[in-house]
């Protein structure tokens, strides 16, 4: 054989084994790339879903009060197709669920979202509306400051063969949260509604003359702070030097309550332009103040009382002279024309004396009697205790223990909300006292004062009180 017979030979061998190969390949299974893979029709009873084949996504809304946890959806596909969960088996809603298209040799995903139908439109209490949280069967809103709680109007709109109990436009007590039961042809549900007084609502503040709250050396203001933040969890520590950097924004907070008891002269910086100015503006603003102890002197620089008008009679003695009184406990007496003020609402009257006082301190802990009251019948020029109402608007709501009104000194006192401007109140005895400090002689720590929980009723008292102004 010469060599072009031989080249054409292979030639053609290596043809006819490509053609073998072509031919034995066409007989394993084709592939189907074009059957359709498109759920057509996703129904839910008599509610539609609303398909989007591009995006892979079915939205269905569910009549009000349905069980989103036992739907069952009818599926229709395409000739061929099947899909995952099968139509007609009841599935979980209460989530996005996915659904799994296979036709042929190919699949697609579809992610089914459910959407209750909603009987309640809208809520409102007192005009302002509430927040419908759906999940939950729950409704919040918040009321204008000041409300009274247990006269609250509602207005509720509902959807078309929806009725509601209590009734629109009924006058609810919401001192505590109200069922409401909202019916129609198919199903009753109870929602739990709260009203809130906005002031309620909002953070507190805890105002110190240091940097953090952690950073609080004086013990009778540590124990206080520590109080408060225990006690409401929304409390947020202000330094006055952030006050006075403009660093804060004071109109948030619903009271700012400034325990001082470190400094019977009160800190240099708070008599700044800067931090006056902000305070006075928060108040201005319907802001509230609780001053306690040395704090109370801050009344006067604030405007709060005419000039020269402020305590006169401050004193105190420093760390290292604490002492006990083993004679007597020490507390105050409440004016009896303002017995029934909320901020003395249930603390515990002490008759042993000739007129009944609230005790906060007991004889056996050490006190260091610090003290920043007004004295009114001989210092000041006010004679009694009207004379001091007259000249410095505020209301004695206490004095002294065993006293029969404040015509001597006035220990506890309030400037009520007028002209736009917050309210005011001051706790300023010796008997005011967050901490027993240790014995002077042995560093042991002092006996318990028994009375402290009386301490912090009064102050949680004065607190819930001004949140409601």
């Amino acid at each position: 054989m010469n060599r072009f017979k031989f080249s054409l030979y292979i030639l053609f061998a290596v043809m006819s084994f490509v053609y073998m190969g072509c031919r034995k390949e066409s007989r394993g299974t084709d592939l189907n790339l074009s059957s359709s893979v498109d759920i057509q029709q996703f129904t839910v009873g008599t509610s539609q879903g609303k398909i989007d084949s591009a995006k892979g996504a079915i939205s269905i809304n569910l009549p009000f009060g349905a069980d989103f946890t036992k739907v069952v959806p009818n599926i229709a596909l395409a000739a061929g197709a099947t899909v995952n969960p099968v139509s007609g088996a009841s599935v979980n809603l209460t989530n996005p669920l996915q659904y799994r298209v296979i036709n042929g040799n190919i699949y697609k995903d579809y992610t089914v979202t459910a959407k209750e139908i909603p009987a309640i439109l809208l809520f409102k209490a007192q005009g302002d509306t509430g927040v419908i949280d759906e999940s939950a069967r729950a409704i919040k809103v918040v009321v204008p400051p000041g409300s009274d709680m247990t006269q609250i109007k509602v207005e509720v709109q509902l959807a078309a063969g929806a009725s509601i109990t209590p009734a629109s436009g009924t006058t609810i007590d919401f001192t505590n949260p109200v069922v409401f039961t909202v019916k129609t042809a198919t199903a009753s549900v109870n929602y739990m509604v709260t009203a809130i007084d906005v002031n309620a609502d909002k953070p507190l503040a805890f105002l110190g003359n240091y940097a953090t709250g952690d950073a609080i050396t004086n013990a009778d203001e540590m124990a206080a702070y520590r109080w408060m933040a225990t006690t409401y969890p929304k409390t947020e520590y202000v330094s006055l030097n952030a006050i006075k950097n403009g660093t804060v924004n004071l109109s948030k907070y619903s009271v700012i309550w400034w325990h001082e008891d470190a400094t019977q002269t009160l800190p240099d910086i708070a008599f700044d332009n800067k931090v006056v100015t902000a305070v006075k503006n928060y108040r201005a603003a319907g802001g509230n103040l609780l001053l306690t102890t040395f704090a109370a002197r801050w009344v006067e620089a604030l405007g709060i009382v005419p000039p020269f008008k402020g305590p006169n009679n401050v004193f105190g003695d420093p760390y290292g002279k604490q002492w006990q009184d083993n004679n007597n406990n020490w507390g105050f007496s409440i004016n009896k024309d303002h017995a029934k003020h909320p901020v003395f609402t249930g603390l515990p009257l002490t008759p042993d004396k000739p007129y009944p006082v609230v005790y906060l301190l007991d004889k056996v802990a050490f006190r260091l009697n610090h003290c920043s009251w007004w004295k009114v019948n001989e210092w000041g020029g006010y004679v009694d205790a009207a004379g001091w109402r007259a000249q410095t608007g505020g209301i004695d709501l206490a004095g002294p223990d065993g006293s029969d009104n404040t015509n001597s000194n006035v220990t506890i006192a309030e400037w009520v909300k007028s002209n736009g401007n917050g309210a005011t109140l001051v706790i300023t005895p010796g008997s005011y006292d967050w901490f027993a400090e240790p014995d002077p002689a042995t560093g042991a720590p002092s006996p318990a004062n028994s009375y402290l929980p009386n301490v912090q009723k009064l102050t949680q008292n004065s607190i819930d009180y001004l949140r409601k102004q």
